[in-house]
């Protein structure tokens, strides 16, 4: 492990990643709820069953992920690379948690809805884990890693504070009447935004040799 000290450039260049990866989770934490009852109508009940399937999905796939990413190596290390190959296909997941296929109804609306948050969830996993598992690679020096942990608290309340402010102009604007196509348009803007830093989090991160 590295014991020097990071420059300011690539402390911020590497928590960079929390606020793309925030930008997804803050999303999915106030607004999918809400877009499955009130956008595309599925029972509250049925909504939160979705919601809880998925959850449990994930909580089984993060350990798998870590183990697979801490066996990996590769001349870009072992996690970068999932940051860099993993951002694209997130960013497509994200966009289709949001769209509503015009059809699909009853029983194949709620699978469809069911499938796409699992997709999601599971490329999610992929980048994020890596991601968070990078920040000890970095340095095992505490006061270095302190920093590194503020500035990321920094960018996950930015990312929410872009989620709550710009979510429902972004609807409005690009969805008119239909809310639905709203939230998939405005998915799209976060998802070019999230995956437009990830990219940069690879090249600024660089992980130590082993």
């Amino acid at each position: 492990m590295s014991q020097h000290r990071l420059s300011t450039a690539k402390k911020i260049g590497f928590t960079l990643g929390d606020y793309a990866s925030n930008i997804y989770w803050q999303s999915v934490s106030i607004f999918l709820l809400f877009f499955y009852t009130d956008a595309v109508g599925i029972p509250a009940g049925t909504a939160g069953l979705i919601y809880m399937i998925a959850s449990i999905v994930d909580a089984l796939q993060d350990p798998i992920m870590g183990s697979i990413a801490d066996r990996t190596r590769s001349r870009w290390g072992r996690y970068r690379p999932y940051i860099l190959f993993g951002c694209v296909p997130l960013g497509l997941s994200f966009i289709l948690l949001y769209w509503r296929p015009p059809f699909f109804e009853g029983t194949a609306l709620v699978l469809w809805m069911l499938f796409t948050h699992i997709v999601f969830r599971t490329a999610y996993t992929v980048v994020t884990i890596p991601y968070t598992s990078l920040n000890a690679r970095l340095t095992d020096n505490s006061d270095e890693r302190s920093t590194i942990a503020g500035w990321r608290m920094i960018f996950g309340v930015l990312a929410a504070m872009t989620i709550i402010y710009l979510t429902f102009p972004l609807v409005t604007r690009f969805g008119g009447s239909s809310a639905t196509e709203g939230f998939t348009w405005a998915a799209a803007v976060f998802a070019i935004v999230a995956t437009a830093i990830f990219p940069l989090v690879f090249r600024i991160t660089r992980e130590p040799p082993e």
